[in-house]
């Protein structure tokens, strides 16, 4: 039993013939405390705890004009988008699945503001598509993975998707693509 339990922590702490009880073995205190404190902590990575990408304004123009922002963000590595209609505007079919999670389990925001669930005929969310008109989506970014805390949602277990919109024209009238290029 001694080889067994070698190196695990445990120590017998009482044996008869039909019983073992083991326990946790006492920790010893190191002898130089000065080699204790000057330990180094290595940090692998930087910026993000989790996967995020973002989908680009110029990304969501090469969809087919009035296109969901959901279907740009198919597009990406471990998403699947399916939708009845070719825009993925028809919110009764349409799901949104990234690495197994579904629609419901994800957070959505736009511009920081939460959408809350995003399923149809949920009467705690807004979709996307009713939020935003398409030729205003800006950037879409997708975190991937468990929900953080600094998302405002009670359903991002899943990941987060925040939506952000264009900032308006100073002046009343229609943007050409030409300057849109240019930004």
């Amino acid at each position: 039993m001694r080889r067994l339990i070698a190196g695990q922590g445990l120590v017998i702490a009482e044996q008869t013939p039909s019983m073992i009880s083991l326990k946790v073995a006492p920790v010893e205190a190191p002898n130089d405390t000065a080699s204790a404190a000057t330990q180094d902590i290595i940090v692998l990575g930087q910026g993000q705890s989790r996967q995020v990408q973002s989908v680009s304004p110029r990304a969501m123009k090469k969809l087919t004009p009035g296109a969901s922002p959901l279907r740009a963000l198919g597009r990406l590595p471990g998403v699947n988008f399916d939708s009845s209609d070719a825009r993925g505007t028809y919110e009764a079919a349409t799901q949104l699945s990234i690495r197994g999670f579904l629609t419901d389990q994800m957070g959505y925001t736009l511009d920081g503001v939460p959408l809350g669930n995003m399923q149809y005929r949920n009467n705690n969310g807004l979709s996307i598509n009713r939020a935003l008109l398409t030729e205003n989506n800006g950037t879409a970014t997708l975190a991937q993975g468990s929900g953080a805390l600094g998302t405002a949602s009670t359903s991002n277990i899943g990941g987060t998707v925040d939506f952000t919109s264009i900032d308006p024209a100073t002046r009343f009238g229609c943007r050409s693509r030409r300057k849109l290029r240019q930004r």
